[in-house]
């Protein structure tokens, strides 16, 4: 396994509940331009190393992207529960917050996640400054699976 693409994240079993997402331009942007950037998936591998929720790094870029689609009248997967009461628009916004923690899962597995074995969940901490996720998972990463990749940083002399 390389890096998790998008249709790792549709094709994983333990995804099933969202196989609805497929075709969602909001949910697949998340997942492909703002999960799965290197820079971010080492600092959610960061975050995750430390117990934090694994989100916390990426957590306000995840809500500035949604909240200028809902702003601009394209959301496709709303988060802000502001001004809502319907039960089922608060529901679906919780599944969508439900979605991005699978993606957030699914991008890390290749550091030797078990993908069966459900998250710690905490509190995303205050500096992140995060308004419509408030708790998220870090994974533990399962010493009898190995990583399929690793990050690598190293200090190079340039003259």
């Amino acid at each position: 396994m390389a890096l998790s693409t998008w249709r790792d994240f549709i094709a994983l079993p333990q995804n099933r509940a969202w196989k609805g997402l497929d075709g969602n331009p909001d949910a697949e942007y998340i997942f492909n331009e703002i999960l799965s950037r290197e820079e971010n998936i080492i600092k959610m591998f960061d975050a995750n190393a430390i117990k934090a929720p694994a989100i916390t790094p990426v957590v306000r870029e995840i809500e500035d992207y949604s909240a200028e689609q809902e702003t601009a009248g394209r959301a496709t997967m709303p988060f802000s529960e502001a001004g809502i009461t319907d039960p089922a628009a608060i529901k679906l916004r919780w599944f969508n917050k439900q979605a991005i923690g699978a993606m957030v899962k699914t991008v890390l597995l290749p550091f030797g996640i078990d993908p069966a074995q459900r998250g710690i969940e905490r509190t995303i901490p205050k500096r992140a400054n995060a308004q419509w996720f408030k708790n998220a998972q870090y994974y533990v990463i399962d010493p009898s699976i190995a990583p399929t990749i690793r990050i690598v940083r190293h200090i190079e002399i340039i003259q």
